[in-house]
């Protein structure tokens, strides 16, 4: 057994598939999703694609590092999974950041208004611990590098592309995301996205 726990192009990851089945060895694509905190606490969630009968027999392997394990489909479902889910947390802390300053500019303490917010319908993962902990306090310090966002929403933009679908919500925030990667760098906090949406209001989020 063959489990892939980085990130990649569902495509890709089907072809692998196939030249390892012929090789008598079954592939899983095992993307995860948690950060250097999930993976030390072993809390990680895990997006699976490979074969479902086999899947049994890597499980508690994946267990060892992951506390949420999905299995999604065949190969190439847990890359595209991944690919997706970090596309829309980079269009969350795009929006959640422009959204915060607004209510900034109206004088509206930004820690009271993430309480409000995080009892109600616009509440997000982005809202409840990212931008609390690791904006507002200005650490910008998760340990997630926009680099790796940024190839992560390339192939959900090739994912797009291959089938056909017009996303503009979606392509907005790649290109969004790519300025803040020509500015900043691939080293750079993905949360330091928020610093450009900054520099482009005139305001803080603190």
């Amino acid at each position: 057994y063959w489990v892939d726990t980085t990130s990649g192009h569902p495509g890709e990851s089907q072809r692998i598939a196939a030249d390892l089945k012929s090789q008598g060895v079954v592939f899983f694509d095992c993307a995860v999703s948690g950060g250097p905190a999930g993976a030390a606490a072993g809390t990680l969630t895990a997006m699976v694609g490979g074969d479902r009968e086999s899947f049994g027999k890597v499980k508690n392997i994946i267990a060892s590092f992951a506390k949420n394990i999905v299995h999604l489909g065949p190969s190439g479902a847990g890359h595209a999974v991944k690919a997706v889910n970090n596309t829309l947390l980079a269009a969350n802390i795009c929006s959640v950041s422009e959204g915060l300053i607004a209510l900034k500019k109206y004088g509206i303490p930004l820690d009271v208004a993430l309480k409000a917010i995080n009892t109600s319908s616009g509440r997000s993962w982005v809202t409840q611990q990212r931008m609390p902990e690791h904006v507002l306090t200005r650490g910008f310090d998760y340990g997630f590098s926009l680099g790796l966002l940024c190839k992560d929403v390339d192939t959900c933009m090739g994912m797009l592309q291959e089938s056909g679908l017009p996303a503009p919500s979606l392509r907005s925030t790649r290109e969004l995301i790519q300025v803040a990667k020509n500015i900043l760098g691939d080293e750079s906090d993905h949360l330091e996205i928020a610093k450009i949406i900054e520099d482009w209001s005139g305001e803080t989020i603190e």
